[in-house]
Order: C-alpha cells, then structure tokens, then sequence
C-alpha cells in the first residue's frame, strides 16, 4: 500500500493533528482569525505523511474532533442548563457529539490520499474533493 510521505513521532503527529484542527475552529467568528482557514489543516496533512489509510483515518478523526469541540463546546452548558445534567454526563455527551462529528474528517483524509496517490494531484485539489 502506498504512503503519503514521511514523519515519525508519534506525538508529533498528534500535536500536528490537534493543532490542525484547533486551527480549523479558530478561523471562525468567535475567534475572528479568519485568515487562519487557509492554511489551518497543513500542520493535520503534515502530520499524517507516511501513513497509511488507516493512520489517515485516525489522524483525521482526532483533527476533527478537536475541530468539533472548538465549535461545540456551548453544548456542555446548554445541557447542564436545560437538560439538567451534570458536568460529567454533560461532557462525555459533548465529547461523543464531537467524535461523532469528526468522523467527516476521519473518512476526508484517507479519500484525500487515495485520491493524491491515484491521480497524481496535489493536497489543493484532493482534500477539497474528498471533504465534499
């Protein structure tokens, strides 16, 4: 099976990946660092160089998952508030919404990679294609 590349560390990759995402919700209104969108999943495509799909899968989902809890985390309170959980429930449920949600970036990736390594074109044109 082919790889994209080469990086070892495994908590390298991880802080990439995590950072990657951390990026993608920064770029939002909240936080107003809109330029940030461009280049806010390099260090996630950085970190998976040299895996394989599955490594892409993996990387991909704590990206962004991270993303989702950057832009979710108002659910923790909406449901301690009206839902009257407590913290703990109401985190974990957050928690589980963002994994959920991760998992479009978690199957993004891997298509990415397929697509790079079949055709030939870049990270510019293949995450975009994947990711819609």
């Amino acid at each position: 099976m082919k790889t994209c590349g080469k990086l070892r560390p495994a908590l390298l990759r991880v802080l990439l990946a995590a950072a990657g995402g951390a990026g993608v919700f920064l770029a939002f209104p909240e936080f107003d660092l809109a330029p940030l969108a461009w280049v806010a999943l390099a260090p996630q495509i950085l970190a998976a160089r040299g895996l394989n799909l599955k490594g892409y899968f993996w990387l991909g989902w704590l990206g962004g998952t991270v993303t989702n809890l950057g832009g979710f985390w108002w659910i923790c309170g909406m449901l301690m508030d009206f839902g009257h959980m407590s913290l703990l429930l109401a985190a974990l449920l957050t928690l589980l919404l963002c994994a959920y949600q991760g998992l479009r970036f978690a199957l993004a990736f891997p298509i990415a990679c397929w697509f790079r390594n079949n055709t030939g074109r870049g990270w510019w044109l293949s995450l975009p294609v994947a990711y819609t």
